[in-house]
């Protein structure tokens, strides 16, 4: 009897390990997958990744828009890559929705090209302005300065929500954004949102 019961304690407690590695696995797959089409540039594929309560209150074309003049600003180039996820929290369902917060990061890279003519003083100072606001940014860390070429580089950190309408696959992703507040707190529960604040 003893034996059956451990057996069964076993059993669920594998289960239950296998569980939790198939929404991480599967939160991973759907995050590089969403993360790979923002560093090629292929946003307009990389949206359908983004859960689509964000669209309510950004127009998808409001943010391609913002996304496009970034990274064709003719002064600087800008990317971003090497996106990694830290740390997988636990899933919680509410009202039938799974939910479970990510702590990632990734690589930005700032590169001043200057204005047509202008001097190499005037670049460097440009240069060494960017550095100082990236330093500011909230989850910024490992902010660098190459003087040479006038690349920085800086390690961002942030929280993003997973959020998936079973719990194990077709996973949506949400940034919670300092200055998105007003935002994230329409679309997650008021449970979640009390958890961020504290």
């Amino acid at each position: 009897m003893i034996r059956k019961i451990v057996f069964v304690l076993v059993a669920v407690f594998i289960s239950t390990l296998v569980s939790a590695q198939d929404y991480k696995s599967e939160i991973k797959k759907d995050y590089k997958t969403y993360t790979d089409l923002l560093a090629k540039q292929e946003f307009s594929k990389a949206f359908e990744f983004i859960t689509p309560d964000f669209f309510t209150y950004v127009p998808k074309e409001d943010l391609l828009n913002y996304y496009k003049q970034t990274y064709s600003n003719t002064e600087i180039a800008y990317s971003v890559d090497n996106y990694t996820i830290i740390t997988t929290g636990k899933l919680n369902t509410i009202k039938g929705k799974s939910y479970v917060l990510l702590n990632t990061s990734a690589m930005v890279t700032i590169k001043v090209l200057g204005k047509q003519g202008e001097a190499q003083a005037k670049k460097e100072e440009r240069a060494f302005q960017i550095k100082l606001i990236m330093e500011q940014l909230p989850g910024t860390k490992k902010v660098t300065l190459n003087e040479t070429t006038y690349t920085i580089t800086a390690i961002q950190q942030k929280k993003v929500y997973a959020i998936s309408e079973n719990g194990k696959t077709n996973w949506k992703f949400l940034d919670l954004e300092k200055d998105s507040v007003e935002i994230y707190s329409q679309i997650l529960p008021e449970a979640l949102v009390k958890e961020l604040s504290k």
